[in-house]
């Protein structure tokens, strides 16, 4: 008898302490590894995406199908859009606005089980064509990106592709 209750005999040779270790570092990295982004400044452009597939953007080109998304429209004025916006968002779960200026938002999305923190970023465009003939309205581009890893098993699209099912769906000032 080895005087291991319930003959857990098979764990002597082995240490927990590496598997806890594992444990913490994989959950330290979604914890915001990567410091949040600084606001875009007013007119800035969202960024394209990296190489990895944990990115959406309406940056790229539709060539580019794994990472690209197309934007957003808005028919109002660029203040109500964005206000609009705002409030969709924050509606959604584990989700927190970082920044804003007059023409975009940033936001992060953490996620319930392991808290990996996805960044958001929203740029509001007046169009050229629109604002000049007196008629208010225009696009909004998009980033979304996770902060650490590779793959996000297609979190980031689904997240868009809601936002943009919520928006379409949602009543001026879009």
């Amino acid at each position: 008898m080895t005087g291991r209750p319930f003959g857990f005999a098979f764990l002597a040779p082995v240490s927990l302490a590496p598997v806890a270790l594992a444990l913490a570092s994989l959950a330290a990295c979604g914890h915001g590894a990567r410091p949040p982004l600084p606001p875009l400044p007013v007119g800035a452009q969202v960024a394209p995406c990296p190489d990895s597939p944990n990115c959406v953007s309406t940056a790229v080109g539709p060539e580019d199908t794994e990472h690209h998304a197309a934007p957003l429209a808005f028919t109002g004025p660029l203040p109500a859009a964005r206000d609009a916006m705002k409030a969709l968002v924050l509606a959604l779960p584990r989700t927190a606005l970082v920044s804003e200026t007059p023409t975009s938002l940033h936001f992060t999305f953490t996620s319930e089980l392991m808290r990996f923190v996805d960044d958001v970023d929203l740029v509001f465009l007046e169009s050229e064509r629109v604002a000049g003939e007196g008629v208010e309205g225009g696009r909004i581009e998009y980033r979304s990106a996770s902060r650490v890893g590779h793959g996000d098993m297609g979190v980031n699209r689904a997240r868009m592709d809601d936002i943009a099912a919520r928006w379409a769906a949602s009543p001026s000032p879009r």
